[in-house]
């Protein structure tokens, strides 16, 4: 639905339509722009946009289900980089 999401470990007020919390700190460590977010095993799909510091902003691709707890993978070029992050809440604002 190419809408725009905001991945962050941060507790936040700052004003963003949607906002996902991750519970790892480094989760975006090594991720790069254009590289693919893959939500519980392809539940939902999101493409990188913009790295802010430790934080993600990305354009879903592909919208599905999110549940509390999902787990996240990134692929870059067809291949696995990284997997396993919990999601532990989802909010919106």
């Amino acid at each position: 639905d190419c809408s725009e999401w905001l991945f962050t470990s941060k507790k936040t007020d700052k004003a963003h339509p949607i906002t996902m919390h991750v519970n790892f700190d480094k989760f975006s460590e090594g991720i790069l722009v254009g590289d693919e977010l893959v939500i519980d095993g392809g539940m939902a799909t999101f493409q990188v946009t913009e790295k802010i510091g430790s934080d993600l902003r990305c354009k879903c691709t592909d919208p599905g289900l999110l549940l509390p707890r999902a787990k996240l993978s990134f692929w870059r070029d067809g291949k696995l980089v990284e997997r396993n992050f919990g999601l532990p809440t989802l909010s919106t604002k």
